[in-house]
């Protein structure tokens, strides 16, 4: 009998182990699918070797990598251009300027030349920084000889200021590889760091080291890389990974203000104490490069329906650089004021909207129409 009721209680304590060893599993393999879903709030981690070395050969395959620009020096002009002689403009800016997410035709260069028969060469690259579309101009511009020249502004290009690994911005293994150029402060003024490297031998044995000095850079002038090293490891266990993430995930928890890198760097369009010189030391050498070149320098402040809705409140986060703006006499033309005014619904700007944060075909013929009525942009 004894022996009956030791043989049960072993069963019972078998199965206890058991369904807890299962439930555990269980409990793991969820954290591990939740956590590489939420990759951003873990803190990234270096792809292998190999891929490595097969990103960096694509990243230089296509002869378009400057260290002093970063990608994009040589794509094509997004706006086909029938006759040189009534090409007006040149617009230099990110993914908001090339216009991601819509054809050539429904880009809002191309919509200009429909409207007014003269031409805008689109020079726009997805990803950029303000330093980067401005040394774009300085280095590429020149040879297009336009009257004017457009510096499109968006709140991303203030974003990707101080950035140095782009890894760190877009956490995907292809941009492990890619760096661009940044401007630091040193002994008040600002001196021009390029990527750290032109070929693909160097950049290859850079990242597969990692060497200390890199890591030292990244902390002291790449807020992204700053703030993921504040982050745990997604890694085994990850249900003790998201436990430590708790505070990240849920901000009531947390005591720092940049608890989510997307608040963090979209309500005040990363305009701060840090990056509103810099906005000004290059709006500045902007407008001296066009001086130089013979070129009348416009600026064209862009904005998507995120930063309509701000406006909307009476938010205007780029408030100082419009008043940079004034107070220098530089001409601007503000589309969001021109798209709040002439919206039809005045509400729904999602339906101006080309996922994820660019504006579709009709959004950009409102930035069309603002340009073409601003009437700044003479033959």
């Amino acid at each position: 009998m004894a022996k009956r009721e030791n043989k049960l209680r072993y069963y019972i304590a078998a199965i206890i182990v058991i369904s807890l060893i299962i439930f555990l599993c269980g409990i793991e393999l969820f954290f591990y699918v939740y956590n590489k879903r939420h990759i951003v709030y873990f803190r990234p981690v270096a792809p292998p070797p190999h891929i490595i070395k097969d990103k960096v050969k694509l990243l230089f395959e296509d002869k378009s990598f400057d260290p002093y620009v970063g990608w994009g020096t040589n794509p094509p002009i997004k706006t086909e251009i029938k006759n040189r002689s009534l090409l007006v403009a040149q617009a230099y800016g990110d993914s908001v300027t090339y216009c991601t997410d819509v054809t050539s035709d429904e880009t809002w260069e191309s919509q200009y030349a429909k409207m007014t028969g003269y031409y805008i060469a689109n020079m726009g690259v997805s990803a950029y920084g303000l330093d980067q579309a401005v040394l774009k101009y300085e280095r590429y511009g020149a040879p297009l000889k336009t009257k004017h020249v457009i510096l499109g502004l968006f709140r991303r290009l203030y974003e990707r200021l101080r950035l140095y690994q782009m890894y760190y911005y877009f956490p995907d293994e292809s941009y492990y590889v890619w760096f661009k150029p940044i401007f630091i402060l040193k002994n008040n003024r600002y001196e021009l760091i390029p990527a750290p490297c032109d070929n693909q031998q160097c950049l290859y044995d850079l990242l597969v080291s990692n060497p200390q000095w890199l890591h030292d850079f990244l902390m002291q002038h790449d807020d992204y890389y700053i703030y993921f090293q504040s982050l745990p490891l997604n890694r085994f266990p990850h249900t003790l990974a998201f436990i430590k993430d708790l505070p990240t995930i849920f901000p009531s928890l947390s005591k720092r203000p940049d608890h989510i890198i997307n608040k963090f760097f979209r309500e005040n369009y990363c305009l701060n104490e840090k990056t509103i010189p810099l906005v000004k030391f290059l709006i500045d050498r902007f407008v001296e490069d066009c001086k130089k070149n013979g070129s009348q320098p416009v600026f064209l402040l862009l904005y998507t329906p995120y930063d309509l809705k701000l406006i909307k409140q009476g938010k205007r986060p780029d408030s100082l650089i419009i008043d940079y703006l004034k107070s220098n006499n530089l001409s601007y033309v503000d589309t969001g004021a021109y798209i709040l005014q002439n919206w039809k619904t005045h509400n729904n700007f999602e339906e101006l909207l080309a996922p994820p944060d660019h504006m579709n075909a009709t959004g950009n013929r409102l930035i069309a129409e603002a340009l073409v009525t601003s009437r700044i942009l003479t033959p």
